[in-house]
C-alpha cells in the first residue's frame, strides 16, 4: 500500500484557511454527510465554509475576542465542527465537553479553561450550564443549536 504524504506547502495554513481554499477550488464537492431521521444530508465544501464563516461572524457580533476560550457541549454534530473552526479562525481556543458530563464536571472544565462563551446542543445542555452559572463568572454567553424544547431564559 502506498504511503500518502501531505503536501509540505500546506504547512503554513490553519485548518480554517485550508477549508477556505477547498471551498474556493472544489466548492461543489461533498465535504460532510449527516444522517437525519434516516435520510443522508450532504454539505458541500462551499456550504461548510459558509457555515463556519457565518458562525464566526455571529461570535464577533456577540463580543467574542481572539484568545478567548469557547466551549462546545454537544453530540457529534456538524455544528460542533463549524464552531470549532470558527473559533480557530478567530484566534480562539475551543474546549470540547462531553454531553454526558454532569453539571459539576461541566463547571470544573469550564472554570479551569476560563471559558467565556459556549455552544450547547439543546435544552438539556443549556440547563446544565444554568445550574452552575454562579460558579462560572467568566461565562458571558450561551449559544444553542437546537431550539426544540427550549424554554424562555433570561
Amino acid at each position: 500500500m502506498p504511503v500518502i504524504r501531505p503536501d509540505p506547502s500546506l504547512k503554513r495554513y490553519t485548518l480554517p484557511q485550508l477549508l477556505k481554499l477547498r471551498a474556493e477550488n472544489e466548492g461543489e464537492r461533498v465535504a460532510l454527510r449527516e444522517k437525519d431521521f434516516g435520510i443522508w444530508n450532504e454539505v458541500t465544501y462551499a456550504e461548510y465554509y459558509a457555515n463556519v464563516r457565518d458562525f464566526a461572524h455571529g461570535l464577533l457580533e456577540l463580543g467574542y475576542e481572539p484568545g478567548e476560550k469557547f466551549a462546545v457541549i454537544a453530540e457529534n454534530i456538524p455544528e460542533w465542527v463549524y464552531a470549532e473552526l470558527a473559533v480557530q479562525g478567530l484566534g480562539g481556543v475551543s474546549v470540547g465537553i462531553y454531553p454526558s458530563s454532569v453539571p459539576a464536571e461541566v463547571a470544573y472544565v469550564m472554570e479551569y479553561a476560563d471559558v467565556t462563551m459556549a455552544l450547547v446542543q439543546d435544552q438539556e445542555q443549556a440547563d446544565k450550564l444554568l445550574e452552575v452559572k454562579d460558579e462560572l463568572p467568566r461565562l458571558r454567553r450561551i449559544v444553542y443549536e437546537d431550539p426544540r424544547g427550549m424554554r424562555g431564559y433570561d
